[in-house]
């Protein structure tokens, strides 16, 4: 994979979070994605799972590996094809749209897809010193590491349903879950900011799909409140994207905490104007 990243330049976009960063949006959409030899995509394939403590130890999960030794792999972005369709992912349209408007023409785009399903900081996979955080960080360090020239342009966040499920499950207090969410969100942001140098790539995430937000008010509100918070004081933004839909909206398939592929597509351009938006505003 090195050979294969060493002779680029890129500009690097991170995506993390769970499943609606790395994109479980299924149905149709305005405008295809057509793939493009300049915008590139690593995965890792690492598989993580939960694991209940040794016995007289505190009751919480634990997330490991399954293959420690995981690899990364880079390939040309495009939606995944599954069964059912195509699925997708905001970074798709936001790379598009910087590759089309903002990349220098000796250098490529490649986009850091560190997400996981059902993921937070509550069953701590998410979180620093955690699997997912320092998986993350690893990817990024060597993309990095490929050629002197690479540089981080943004780290592009989705994440909070786990965490909003997880501590309704647990009778949690709104107030306790916006203090500790974010401070998970300004740790990994500092984590990650301090070890890269990198303040000048935009912290960008948004809220979640109101097909779902309607069930989850009090835990989301409390989520969300720390997610704008802690972007806006990173320099970065937190966006509505109340409006978009789910996959059921679109296919009545009751999957109705995925925004659906044309959201994901549109949520990505949304993401990339914020982009311009903060750059803008930092010159």
């Amino acid at each position: 994979m090195r050979n294969v990243l060493k002779n680029e330049k890129f500009d690097i976009i991170v995506l993390a979070g769970q499943s609606n960063s790395s994109g479980y949006g299924e149905g149709p959409v305005t405008k295809e994605y057509i793939p493009n030899e300049r915008v590139l995509m690593m995965e890792n394939d690492a598989v993580p799972y939960y694991e209940e403590p040794e016995e007289g130890s505190p009751y919480r999960f634990i997330m490991k590996f399954l293959n420690p030794a995981a690899r990364n792999t880079v390939r040309i972005a495009d939606e995944v094809l599954c069964d059912y369709g195509k699925i997708s992912c905001l970074a798709i349209t936001f790379a598009e749209n910087y590759a089309a408007k903002c990349l220098a023409p000796d250098r490529k785009v490649l986009i850091i897809d560190s997400g996981y399903g059902g993921t937070g900081f509550t069953c701590p996979g998410w979180g620093v010193g955690n699997p997912l955080h320092n998986r993350m960080m690893d990817m990024v360090s060597l993309a990095l590491s490929c050629n002197p020239e690479n540089r981080i342009v943004a780290f592009l966040w989705h994440q909070g349903e786990h965490d909003v499920v997880e501590n309704e499950e647990k009778g949690f207090e709104p107030e306790a879950l916006y203090q500790s969410h974010k401070a998970n969100l300004v740790a990994m942001q500092n984590d990650f900011y301090t070890k890269f140098d990198c303040k000048s790539a935009p912290f960008i995430t948004a809220g979640f799909v109101t097909d779902w937000y309607q069930s989850h008010k009090v835990g989301a509100d409390a989520v969300m409140k720390a997610m704008r918070e802690s972007a806006e004081e990173a320099g970065g933004r937190f966006l509505d994207v109340s409006d978009l839909k789910s996959n059921n909206q679109v296919l009545d398939n009751n999957d109705v905490i995925h925004f659906s592929r044309e959201s994901q597509h549109i949520m990505g351009q949304r993401f990339f104007e914020a982009y311009l938006d903060v750059v803008k505003e930092s010159r």
